[in-house]
């Protein structure tokens, strides 16, 4: 070990064992003092010639969010950079997602970047554009490089996902933290670093151009689970990406859809009612439960009622057990009131053994609701992230459980981290059937191989569905399914090949995620293509569930910019129309018209809006009432006057859901005397 290197790991340990707490929103006076040191231990270090420089971001690497690779000598030199190692496969990862955010908003204004550092854990995540999807399904908003080969990983000293790397402003590396619960520690260096080196600030803006800007989702977003319902006639699907569950017949015909299509925890009525990225689903009665995994909560819909509510969960996530790569804590109790019980990121559920069994997978573990009281306990695994078995529940362990069925007899869990398929017994006891190093503490044996026993390779399974004596694997990341006979431990590929192109066939996959069975027809969650599949279980043909009256949801607009109509919908189209010709030293009206298929109409209900911005101008805002709008300004010089138009508008179909829809039309006006005295464009909505 080299001199430089044992300085990059002792200021690595300087930031993980400072004794600073951690987790909470705000630096208090422990927070500053912690903060102050590790900055004072840092210029001591730079005097004395001992400090690093940051590694470059090396050429050809893939960047997302941005309109240009960035690089810290252009863009970054200037700025405090947090760099955020991670992966998409780790929840722990997401987990940190609500802090960067935090962040970001708290430091808005000033010279602070955050820059996300994808390096893959599976060969799947190598593909950019799987990359590119986890971008958008997570609403990430700050830039991100595809670390693929992992040379900014070893250059920066990574060790596990997620680790934290803070830059200061002249370029040199302050230190190093890894693993959740950090938030108090770096927003308390960050607000220390941007006061301490203000003389070194540049808060020029990043060139940032969002992934979700240029994506138009469809009648359904990254789908996570399924839930064929035969006795009922219905088919559940959690619409992940939109926020929202859909209770569909099982011919695709929508019957209700339960959430607004808007990110939160709001229990009320079916309209009202708001999740954050659900997944699992499972039916007791007339209840349906659903796993509302980013707001760490059960919530419980009344399907006589059509309303929502939370039973377990605060909104706030259980604290980790692991923290800086060690565990704190077991994770095991007894039973506890659901609406007081903090959860960490459930991610399926299932009736089995007399209750509610709940992957958890943000704490690895399998927790367990009574309907009856409203409680949840502990069912089994330590907390720790790996894969054991063991007839003591308190022994046996998990790694980021996400799937689950039941036989009547056994649960058997899909264990993503540890790709194996592991079966629990009515006592919590676990063992694993198929896939998965013999040794616990691997959790990199993963790949594409059939057989028997241990050994056989999946890569993150996130789903299991029992099917006449066999067992279903998604093998999410391989594009498969899987057969897996429980008796001998056996496992053999059944459909799908590779990663579905967005022209493929049906019978291709792209990370499937949820399974469900009704008679003979198995649903297929295919999360990648944004579509539900359904498989024959007679030939095993798959098609694509054709939906009817399933329409994208209307995003409601942000009430922090309620004075501004104008923010980011996500979806914004933009279209430049080149020059056009107008009337130079004269009154002058742009009219816009606005084309709806037939059978939609404007929503007067949602106030439409159109702005006008030209350079040298204040904007012009005016209300869109009809299909016609006309603007009049005044007079233009002749030349040429570069124009933007915005529109916000609300269509909706007859009969259907309504949607929020935005647009910005840019075009050069060239202005002559004796040109056209009404400029006309034109904005076409297509569903």
């Amino acid at each position: 070990m080299g001199p430089r290197r044992r300085i990059l790991l002792a200021a690595c340990l300087l930031l993980s064992l400072g004794g600073a707490p951690g987790g909470r929103a705000h630096a208090d006076e422990k927070l500053r003092a912690f903060a102050e040191g590790v900055l004072d231990e840092h210029d001591r270090r730079l005097d004395a010639g001992e400090a690093l420089d940051a590694p470059e971001f090396p050429g050809g690497l893939e960047w997302f969010n941005v309109a240009r690779p960035l690089t810290f000598q252009r863009d970054l030199r200037g700025k405090v950079v947090l760099l955020d190692f991670w992966c998409s496969c780790c929840v722990n990862c997401l987990h940190v997602l609500p802090d960067l955010e935090a962040l970001e908003r708290r430091f808005a204004d000033q010279a602070f970047a955050v820059v996300g550092v994808h390096s893959p854990k599976f060969p799947h995540e190598e593909d950019p554009e799987t990359v590119r999807e986890a971008v958008r399904r997570l609403g990430i908003a700050h830039p991100v490089v595809s670390d693929a080969r992992y040379e900014l990983w070893r250059g920066y000293g990574a060790r596990a996902w997620p680790t934290f790397v803070l830059v200061l402003p002249d370029g040199t590396i302050l230190g190093r933290l890894s693993g959740e619960g950090h938030r108090g520690e770096l927003e308390a260096l960050v607000e220390a670093a941007l006061e301490r080196y203000a003389d070194r600030l540049e808060p020029a803006a990043l060139p940032l151009r969002l992934e979700r800007a240029a994506w138009a989702p469809g009648a359904l977003a990254h789908p996570g689970k399924v839930l064929a319902d035969p006795a009922l006639g219905r088919l559940f699907v959690s619409d992940t990406g939109h926020h929202r569950v859909l209770e569909l017949a099982l011919d695709g015909t929508l019957v209700r859809a339960f959430g607004d299509g808007s990110p939160g925890l709001r229990d009320g009525p079916a309209q009202t009612a708001r999740f954050r990225q659900p997944q699992g689903l499972a039916r007791l009665g007339t209840t349906l439960y659903v796993a509302d995994t980013a707001n760490h909560a059960l919530r419980a819909v009344d399907l006589r009622a059509g309303t929502v509510a939370t039973v377990a969960g605060t909104g706030e996530q259980a604290p980790s057990l692991w923290r800086g790569g060690e565990a704190t804590a077991p994770g095991l109790f007894g039973p506890v009131p659901g609406r007081v019980a903090r959860l960490s990121s459930p991610w399926d559920v299932e009736p089995a053994f007399g209750g509610l069994i709940v992957a958890m997978a943000g704490s690895h573990q399998l927790w367990r609701y009574d309907p009856a009281d409203g409680s949840v306990e502990w069912f089994s695994g330590d907390g720790t992230e790996r894969r054991r078995d063991d007839p003591d529940p308190a022994k046996a362990a998990f790694a980021q459980p996400s799937g689950l069925a039941f036989d009547g007899t056994h649960l058997y869990v899909a264990d993503s981290e540890s790709s194996a398929i592991v079966r629990v017994d009515a006592k919590g006891g676990a063992r694993t059937l198929a896939g998965a190093s013999p040794r616990p503490d691997d959790l990199f044996h993963f790949g594409d191989e059939d057989g028997r026993g241990h050994g056989r390779r999946f890569q993150h399974p996130l789903g299991v569905e029992w099917l006449d004596g066999t067992l279903v694997v998604a093998d999410t990341y391989n594009h498969k399914l899987k057969r897996l006979d429980p008796a001998r431990g056996e496992v053999q590929a059944w459909l799908g090949q590779d990663r579905a192109a967005p022209d493929a066939p049906p019978d291709r996959f792209f990370e499937p995620g949820g399974l469900s069975r009704a008679g003979t027809r198995l649903y297929v969650a295919d999360t990648g293509r944004h579509r539900v599949a359904v498989v024959d279980g007679a030939d095993g043909r798959v098609t694509t569930l054709a939906l009817a009256g399933v329409l994208a949801p209307a995003p409601r607009l942000r009430e922090a910019r309620a004075h501004d109509p104008f923010v980011d919908l996500g979806d914004t189209r933009t279209s430049d129309l080149g020059p056009l010709a107008a009337a130079a030293n004269a009154r002058l009206a742009l009219e816009v018209a606005l084309y709806l298929p037939p059978g939609w109409k404007l929503d007067p209900a949602s106030p439409s809006v159109l702005r006008l911005e030209r350079e040298g101008a204040a904007p012009v805002d005016q209300p869109v009432e009809a299909v016609l709008t006309r603007l009049v300004i005044p007079a233009l010089e002749p030349g040429e006057h570069a124009v933007s138009l915005r529109l916000l508008y609300h269509p909706c179909q007859e009969g259907n859901e309504c949607r929020a829809a935005s647009a910005v039309l840019r075009f050069v006006l060239r202005a002559v005397v004796g040109g056209p005295a009404v400029v006309r464009v034109t904005e076409r909505f297509l569903p």
